[in-house]
Formats: C-alpha cells, structure tokens, sequence
C-alpha cells in the first residue's frame, strides 16, 4: 500500500521521447519545489531546481509539446506505507505555459 501525494511545479522540458520509443519518460528542469517530502511523515525538506526523468502517466498526451516547451508539471509520488520512502512518481498533467514565462532555476 502506498500514500500518493501530488505536486506541481513549473518547468521546461529538456527532452521529449519520440512516439515509438518503449518507455515514456520526458526530462524536465524543474523550478524549486518548498512543498516535497524525502520521507512520508517527515516535514517537507523540499527539493533543489534540477533536471531529471520522469516517467509518463500513460493517460498523459505529449502532442504539442517538444524540448523548450515551458510548462506546469504535476506529478504523483507514491510513498510506501511501511517505510515512508518514496517506491515511484509519474506525471498525471501537463499544462504549456506562455513562451516568455521566466522560469527560476537558482
């Protein structure tokens, strides 16, 4: 049994799988997120603006979007019950955002 938990955090997509590749993963470069927990039960300690994978939810559509596309990322962390660490996270929704937005990686 897991926890889920859902975030939201603006980013810019790195690198969009092509249509035929196996495994969905896009990698995105991610604002700061204040909010993320390491450890279920924790306080949240947060996590630094970093690139880095995520696998695709397969009800979540890339069309429209492709490297340097800005864009709203929410994704699920799945925190076990027993342990409270973190077994998996996925993106549920993509949402573009304006071109011009600035985004802060500091």
């Amino acid at each position: 049994t897991v926890h889920k938990v859902v975030y939201a955090v603006r980013a810019e997509l790195v690198r969009v799988p092509a249509a035929d590749e196996p495994a969905p993963e896009i990698q995105a470069r991610h604002e700061e997120i204040p909010s993320f927990v390491e450890k279920h039960g924790d306080p949240p300690k947060g996590m630094r603006a970093m690139t880095m994978p995520f696998a695709l939810d397969p009800k979540v559509s890339l069309e429209g979007f492709e490297a340097g596309t800005k864009v709203l990322l929410t994704f699920e962390v799945d925190y076990s019950v027993e342990t409270g660490l973190i077994t998996g996270y996925r993106v549920i929704q993509l949402d573009a955002l304006a071109p011009d937005t600035e985004l802060n990686f500091e």
